[in-house]
């Protein structure tokens, strides 16, 4: 694989990556805030992240490689 190809397809996960990202770190702490226990929140948190991560994969990729055609690694 080509340095290129390869730098092209991290950049799409890193971009899925922060968007999932950022509203997990946010969910903890408002399951914590609401009332729910420490165990309900983490596991909520971490049923929150494989879900997350399945749509990321199913998604939130191919929409962003749709999104920027130049960031695709088939594209040349």
């Amino acid at each position: 694989m080509k340095v290129i190809e390869t730098i092209k397809e991290n950049t799409l996960w890193l971009i899925g990556a922060v968007l999932i990202t950022i509203p997990l770190i946010a969910c903890y702490p408002i399951l914590l805030y609401i009332g729910l226990s420490v165990k309900v929140a983490t596991i909520t948190t971490v049923c929150l992240s494989i879900i997350a991560y399945i749509l990321s994969v199913t998604l939130i990729e191919p929409f962003l490689c749709r999104m920027f055609p130049f960031l695709s690694p088939q594209s040349e």
